[in-house]
C-alpha cells in the first residue's frame, strides 16, 4: 500500500511518499500537506538518511518533475509545510549545483537561478528555512549569480580556478 504525504506519521515515512512525482501531481492539496511539522527539530533529529538512501536518491532524481510541482504550487497557502520541506532540503543542493555543474549551458544556469530565487523569495517561507537559505555560503552564491551572466568558456575557466583553490585549502596548502 502506498501512503499519501498527508498519511505519513513521521519524517521517514513522509520522505518515502515523495519519490513518485506522477502520483504527487495527482494529489489534492489536502493529500499533499503533511499532518505534522516536517521541520520540527525532533523530526529532523529522528531522520535516518542512511536508511532512506534509496528514497533520497530517487527524490533527487525526480528534480525536474518536483521543480515543476513546486513551481505550480509556490503561491498555494494550503501547502506551506510541503513547500517549506522541499525548500529546506533543496536550497543548498541547488546552490552547490550552480557552482559545480560545468556541463550546464548558460541557459540552464539561468533557469537554475530563476528557480533558486523563486524558492528564496517564497512568500510563506518558514523562519527555519530562512536560516538554511542564509547559511548557504554567500560568497559561493554571489559567485554563482555572476556565472549565469558569463559565456560558457569564462564560466568553466573560473570554475576550474575555484575547484583548484578549494582542493588546495582542503589539503592545507595555500593556492
Amino acid at each position: 500500500m502506498t501512503l499519501k504525504p498527508s498519511e505519513a506519521k513521521d519524517l521517514n515515512s513522509f520522505w518515502r511518499t515523495l519519490t513518485d512525482t506522477k502520483k504527487l501531481m495527482k494529489y489534492s492539496d489536502h493529500e499533499l500537506e503533511p499532518q505534522f511539522d516536517p521541520l520540527d527539530p525532533k523530526e529532523l533529529k529522528g531522520l535516518d538518511l542512511d536508511t532512506l538512501h534509496e528514497a533520497v536518491e530517487k527524490w533527487y532524481d525526480e528534480g525536474d518533475h518536483l521543480q515543476s510541482l513546486i513551481t505550480r504550487n509556490i503561491e498555494n497557502p494550503n501547502l506551506t509545510k510541503f513547500v517549506n520541506f522541499y525548500i529546506y532540503f533543496r536550497i543548498e543542493h541547488i546552490a552547490q549545483d550552480l557552482i559545480e555543474e560545468v556541463d550546464k549551458t548558460k541557459e540552464e544556469r539561468t533557469e537554475d537561478f530563476f528557480f533558486y530565487d523563486l524558492l528564496c523569495n517564497y512568500k510563506y517561507l518558514d523562519k527555519r528555512v530562512k536560516k538554511v537559505c542564509k547559511s548557504v555560503d554567500s560568497e559561493s552564491v554571489e559567485f554563482s549569480r555572476g556565472c549565469f551572466l558569463m559565456d560558457d568558456d569564462t564560466f568553466i575557466h573560473l570554475l576550474t580556478e575555484v575547484v583548484e583553490e578549494s582542493k588546495s585549502k582542503k589539503n592545507g596548502k595555500k593556492p
